[in-house]
């Protein structure tokens, strides 16, 4: 008798991966329901929130640690892209200081091989406890 052949398990994608474990994070950041640039008066709050990385997504070593995001409105997150020096300067570090502080010492220390599995069930895992739906 001949047994059935199964289907190997398709392998997810390294980039689909981390769009899966972007979505969570970003629900996570959300999370806390304001705009916590809202502080800066220089710009009004406007448009939806969105998470808001205090040093940039390609830094894979910090891209999916909440001590390296904040939520922010869409006005807010446009205004500091367009304005780096005065976020990396005078914002985060005034507001922020520990997130400054922790994102100074690992910034420059780089992941190679990053388990995706792993943190999309750790980012998985945290939205189950918040109780999150994806929008």
């Amino acid at each position: 008798m001949k047994l059935p052949k199964f289907a190997k398990p398709k392998k997810i994608s390294k980039s689909k991966l981390q769009k899966k474990c972007d979505i969570l994070f970003s629900l996570i950041t959300r999370h806390v329901g304001i705009c916590e640039a809202k502080v800066f008066t220089k710009v009004r709050c406007g448009g939806q929130l969105q998470c808001a990385h205090i040093v940039g997504r390609t830094n894979r070593r910090l891209r999916w640690d909440s001590m390296n995001a904040i939520s922010m409105c869409a006005g807010h997150h446009r205004y500091f892209t367009t304005h780096n020096e005065q976020w990396w300067l005078d914002f985060i570090p005034t507001f922020f200081p520990d997130k400054f502080t922790y994102v100074q010492k690992y910034r420059n220390i780089l992941y190679t091989d990053l388990n995706l599995e792993s943190i999309l069930a750790d980012l998985q895992r945290k939205v189950d406890s918040l109780q999150l739906e994806k929008k």
